[in-house]
């Protein structure tokens, strides 16, 4: 949802509201709105919010870049079919939500794999 990612991207970036909403050059009470889903941004003030947090406006709207398709908010995202791991990314602790959202962020992907990859495999020697 939209105001979700608002908050997770706010959060992810070490902002305050205030901050949020100096950038943006609206009282913090309106960016507030925003992060409740009581209020919806202009078009030019969600093209800012996307340059503030360094995401595509379309990311912020909900569309999956890759498989260029509107995400469904109602759904919990599945991700794991294994018994001993979260089967939806609402089972995921905070932190683990924050990596996830971090590396839908990330541009190059490749280089954030192979980075996990030298992390995982250094961990078993």
């Amino acid at each position: 949802m939209f105001s979700e990612k608002l908050r997770s991207l706010r959060e992810i970036h070490g902002l305050s509201q205030q901050q949020v909403a100096d950038a943006l050059q609206v009282h913090r009470s309106t960016y507030s709105y925003y992060e409740l889903g009581t209020s919806q941004p202009s078009f030019s003030t969600l093209i800012k919010l996307a340059k503030i947090y360094k995401v595509e406006p379309n990311f912020l709207l909900g569309f999956d870049e890759e498989e260029g398709q509107v995400l469904r908010c109602e759904e919990p995202y599945y991700i794991s079919k294994k018994v001993d791991a979260p089967k939806y990314a609402c089972d995921l602790s905070s932190d683990e939500q924050r990596i996830v959202l971090s590396y839908r962020l990330i541009k190059d992907k490749s280089k954030a794999e192979k980075a996990l990859q030298d992390i995982l495999f250094s961990e078993e020697d």
